[in-house]
C-alpha cells in the first residue's frame, strides 16, 4: 500500500485499471476486473482509514490523507486521550497534487463472466500470485457466496496469521468446505480446495446459513477483549500464539454443532480448552485429515457434556417445580360443592348411594 501512495505522489507510473461494464437494472456498472486492491488501498487511505508511513527521516512516521469536514478540535482531542498521539495529516498542497493525479483505465462491454475471468488471468502471468488470490480469483456459484461472506465479515482477518481480503476469503471457503463435507469428505491441500471452489455446485441455502451463524459467533468473540485472547495466545502458558488454520477449522465445526444457549464467553473458554487438547495430542499442527480427526474427538465428547449439563440443569428446574406442587395448599371445598356431586350422579340415573343421607 505504501508503494502505492507513494507512485501516486510522486507521478509514477500505476498500472490501469480494468473495467468490464454489464447492464443491471438499465443501468451501467463497472465491475472491477483488475486492481481490486488498487482502488481498496486508495479509498482507505483517503478516509483516513489507514495512513501513509514515511520512512524519509529514517524513522517512520504517520502521515493521513486529510481531517473530515465534520471531525474538530474535540474528536482531535478524543483521540489523543485514547491512543496518546496525535495524527499528522497532509498539508492542503500535497492533498490537491493527490486528488489531481489520474491513473489509466480500461473498459470491456459485452464480457461474459468466462472471458472476465481469462482476462485476470492473463494479466497476472508475469505475476505471482498467493494461492488465497488465486482461488479468489474464480468466478463460480461458491465463490460468490465467499465472497459475500468476506464482504460482510472482514473483522475476521484480525485472528487470521496472515491479512488481507483474500485469506479471509480462503478462511471462509475453508470453513464452508469442511462444514458441508463432513467427517470424512474433507481434506485440507490447496488442490482440494481449488476443486470446491471452481466447481459449479450451487450451495444450498441452509448451508450457507449456518455458514454465517458460525461466522458471526466468531465476530462475537473477536469484538470483545476479554475474549479474544482465546485466539491469539497459548492454551495453556498465556504466551502470544495466534491460533493455526487446523484449529480454526475445528473451532467452526464445534460453533456449528453445539447449542444456541452458550455465551460469548463460555464459547470463549471452550476454543481455550479445544486448543489446550490439540497442542497435548499433535505434534504438527498442519490442516490435514489425521488432526481434523483429532479436533472430532473432542468435539463430540464436549457437544456430550454440553448437553448433559443442559440436562441437569432441566432436571434441577423439574424437580423444584415438583416440590413446589408437593407444597401447595390444597384448597377446602366447599360444602356446596360437596352436595352437587351426587345430585349429578342422581340425575345420571345411576348413585352408589354415596352422599345420600
Amino acid at each position: 500500500m505504501r508503494a502505492l501512495i507513494d507512485s501516486l505522489l510522486n507521478n509514477y507510473h500505476v498500472p490501469p485499471l480494468l473495467f468490464a461494464i454489464r447492464q443491471i437494472k438499465s443501468k451501467k456498472v463497472r465491475v472491477c476486473i483488475d486492481g481490486k486492491q488498487r482502488l481498496t488501498s486508495i479509498y482507505k487511505f483517503m478516509t483516513n482509514e489507514i495512513p501513509y508511513i514515511d520512512y524519509s527521516s529514517g524513522e517512520p512516521v504517520e502521515y493521513y490523507f486529510g481531517p473530515s469536514p465534520v471531525e474538530n478540535a474535540n474528536l482531535e482531542a478524543m483521540r489523543r486521550t485514547q491512543h496518546n498521539t496525535e495524527r499528522r495529516y497532509f498539508s492542503r498542497e500535497i492533498i490537491e497534487q493527490f486528488n489531481a493525479h489520474e491513473i489509466v483505465c480500461a473498459e470491456y462491454t459485452d464480457l461474459n463472466e468466462d472471458d472476465e475471468y481469462k482476462i485476470f488471468l492473463r494479466i497476472q502471468l508475469g505475476v505471482s500470485l498467493t494461492t488465497a488470490e488465486k482461488l479468489r480469483a474464480n468466478n463460480t456459484p461458491i465463490a460468490k457466496v465467499c465472497n459475500a461472506l468476506t464482504a460482510e465479515y472482514t473483522q475476521l482477518e484480525e485472528v487470521l496469521p496472515k491479512r488481507g481480503s483474500a485469506n479471509v476469503f480462503q478462511t471462509i471457503a475453508q470453513i464452508l468446505c469442511v462444514l458441508k463435507s463432513g467427517r470424512n469428505g474433507f481434506k485440507a491441500p490447496p488442490l482440494q480446495l481449488q476443486t470446491f471452489i471452481s466447481s459449479s455446485e450451487a450451495i444450498p441455502q441452509e448451508m450457507v446459513d449456518a455458514t454465517g451463524q458460525v461466522l458471526r459467533k466468531l465476530i462475537n468473540i473477536i469484538q470483545k477483549p476479554s475474549c479474544v485472547a482465546a485466539f491469539l495466545k497459548h492454551p495453556t502458558d498465556g504466551s502470544k500464539c495466534i491460533w493455526k488454520r487446523i484449529e480454526l477449522l475445528c473451532f467452526s465445526i464445534y460453533l456449528y454443532k453445539c447449542n444456541k444457549t452458550r455465551s460469548t464467553e463460555m464459547l470463549a473458554e471452550d476454543c481455550r480448552q479445544m486448543r489446550a487438547y490439540l497442542h497435548q495430542r499433535t505434534h504438527h499442527m498442519y490442516a490435514g485429515n489425521e488432526n481434523l480427526q483429532i479436533g472430532l474427538e473432542w468435539i463430540e465428547a464436549k457437544v456430550r457434556e454440553n448437553e448433559l449439563e443442559e440436562l441437569d440443569e432441566l432436571s434441577d428446574e423439574h424437580y423444584e417445580l415438583y416440590e413446589s406442587d408437593n407444597n401447595a395448599v390444597e384448597a377446602p371445598v366447599s360444602k356446596r360443592v360437596k352436595r352437587v356431586v351426587p345430585a349429578l350422579a342422581r340425575r345420571g340415573g345411576k348413585s352408589s348411594g354415596r352422599g345420600r343421607r
